[in-house]
């Protein structure tokens, strides 16, 4: 490895760290405020910026603070859920930036919001159904309650999601392909 690739790694480690500590203090800082949260958008845009293996390292390590040294409480399956809900975030953030061309930005925003409710949709499917496995009860039990009953936990967070994603997404990617740029990191 040459001095040009250590230079490059140790940029991409430190990146990931920050943004970690990012996800992390955002979410003590809202925690007060259930299920609306920026880590999700914060992992899926690392993915779409950096790539999958960033999106996915700061989804791992986030929820390995934030799980760990929960407010809520700390289970250990719930966290293994919530680590491979939260890594979907920014799989697919890495995934589909290879796909996208940006003719038409403003057309980002309904797809990014969009895309950020399906994501949460899927995350919230997976750790109810968790929930209901270590609680013993019936999985639709656990998704009707996690969705439909007060105080809608899955609704506040899917509709959140598609907000923000709708809102803050593009601004933010714009932001980090300038983060990019300066740290010059492949």
């Amino acid at each position: 490895m040459n001095i040009l690739q250590t230079k490059s790694a140790a940029k991409k480690i430190a990146l990931i760290g920050a943004l970690t500590a990012l996800c992390v203090s955002t979410n003590y800082v809202m925690s007060a405020v259930p299920n609306i949260n920026l880590m999700d958008l914060l992992v899926f845009v690392t993915g779409f910026s950096f790539g999958a293996f960033a999106g996915a390292s700061v989804a791992t390590l986030s929820w390995m603070v934030y799980g760990v040294i929960n407010p809520l409480g700390f289970n250990i399956v719930i966290l293994a859920s919530c680590i491979i809900g939260e890594t979907i975030f920014g799989v697919v953030g890495g995934v589909i930036r290879k796909g996208i061309k940006f003719h038409r930005p403003s057309n980002f925003n309904i797809e990014f919001g969009i895309l950020g409710l399906v994501l949460s949709t899927a995350y919230d499917l997976i750790t109810n159904i968790v929930y209901a496995k270590i609680f013993n009860l019936p999985i639709i039990t656990a998704i009707v309650s996690g969705w439909l009953l007060p105080p809608w936990f899955g609704v506040i967070h899917e509709i959140s999601n598609l907000i923000l994603f709708s809102v803050i997404a593009l601004p933010l990617v714009k932001a980090m392909s300038k983060v990019k740029e300066r740290l010059i990191i492949v």
